[in-house]
């Protein structure tokens, strides 16, 4: 019979086995070990997929592994996943941090987003989950057919990869504002703790959840709102009107301002050139193009803040490789010419 691992061991033997610090014959035990626990070896082949591709992993233990920890510690940390302190300088203090992060649901570094399905529900099963935990950046979420989702901080968004569906359905804990690509026979329908929401193509700014209360505000086009607890007809909210729940009631009013929080501080992870593109020019003013459909589908990792757009530009052709040529009021991003390669 196999002994079950407790949660030090674990810890200690993961930290081990991923810097390759184990000889060839604890190695074999550890992973027959793991398959007695698919959550556990689940949880490790999450990490480890992940320490092998970080940049700076050498892979064979000693500096090269040690610096490569620090480095992801370092950038976790950065990321507002794990806090910032001396002791996770230690491997085993950082595999915990790892596991931490990998709960949360929400594990990135440069080049590598992980979305991991933590849904229980049999309705949801195989829908993305991303949570936001930095109360200071807005997290933007491009979505397969084109709409974009900024999420604010502490709020949890689950989606699929593909609406394969005739409706495109989301649920959202927490506050976000949608900008929705109008697909007429396909509505777009956001779940909350209290209402549903159903709309064709619009921008608005939705609070729900358990925890949250409702707030809707309409900026552009019309949306739907039913109740899930009363027994209240559905209630249409047309732009420059917004909407709460009083009384038990759903009670709509005129908008004394349109929501721009979502717009201050925009942060990307591993999202497409062409998606970042679209959000800077739609938030920006910018008027940001590519060549070629391949230079679009390139991925970057960034946070823009109060950034120029000359500024963006040049990050842009910085990260990528690229060159920009200015042609009227735009701005073309290309692959350089002439390279000598």
């Amino acid at each position: 019979m196999t002994t079950p691992f407790n949660k030090n061991d674990l810890d200690i033997q993961m930290a081990r086995y991923l810097s390759n610090e184990m000889s060839e014959t604890e190695k074999t035990a550890f992973e027959e070990r793991l398959h007695s626990s698919s959550t556990e070896k689940a949880s490790l082949d999450i990490i480890r997929e992940a320490w092998e591709h970080f940049p700076g992993n050498s892979g064979h233990g000693g500096v090269g592994s040690e610096k490569a920890w620090q480095t992801l510690s370092g950038r976790l940390q950065k990321d507002n996943l794990i806090p910032a302190e001396p002791q996770l300088k230690k491997k085993v203090s950082l595999v915990r941090m790892l596991k931490a992060a990998v709960i949360i649901g929400l594990f990135a570094i440069p080049g590598l987003f992980y979305v991991l399905n933590l849904l229980k529900s049999d309705e949801i099963k195989g829908y993305n989950q991303v949570v936001t935990l930095d109360s200071t950046a807005t997290q933007v979420q491009t979505l397969s057919e084109g709409s974009i989702v900024y999420l604010a901080g502490n709020t949890k968004f689950s989606f699929p990869s593909v609406f394969e569906t005739k409706e495109r359905k989301v649920l959202l804990d927490g506050k976000a504002f949608f900008d929705v690509a109008h697909i007429e026979k396909q509505p777009f329908i956001i779940e909350t703790e209290e209402v549903t929401v159903k709309v064709l193509g619009t921008a608005f700014e939705l609070t729900g959840g358990k925890d949250n209360g409702f707030n809707l505000t309409v900026s552009r086009g019309a949306v739907m709102v039913i109740s899930h607890r009363w027994n209240e007809p559905d209630v249409i909210v047309s732009a420059g009107e917004s909407a709460i729940i009083r009384d038990s009631k759903i009670i709509k009013f005129k908008s004394e301002s349109q929501p721009s929080w979502y717009s201050h501080k925009l942060q990307f992870r591993d999202e497409t050139l062409a998606s970042i593109l679209l959000v800077l020019n739609r938030n920006f003013g910018t008027n940001f193009t590519v060549d070629k459909p391949e230079t679009g589908m390139q991925k970057m990792t960034a946070t823009f803040s109060n950034d120029t757009p000359e500024t963006i530009a040049e990050l842009i052709c910085l990260t990528f490789d690229l060159e920009r040529i200015t042609n009227h009021d735009s701005v073309v991003f290309r692959t350089k010419r002439n390279t000598g390669k």
